[in-house]
């Protein structure tokens, strides 16, 4: 079972909307399953997320 089946489906709708905007900047696998990137929000922050 991968992140897609595993994850609640209204985090992973968001999570490929930031991508499909260019709000992702950085993503790395920390443990198998588990991802920890950092996304533009609005204006110029910018923030830590886990999945």
């Amino acid at each position: 079972m991968g992140l897609v089946e595993k994850a609640p489906k209204k985090i992973v709708w968001r999570a490929i909307k930031y991508y499909k905007q260019n709000k992702v900047s950085d993503v790395k696998e920390t443990e198998p399953d588990c991802y920890m990137g950092e996304v533009s929000g609005s204006g110029k922050s910018k923030y830590k997320v886990f999945i």
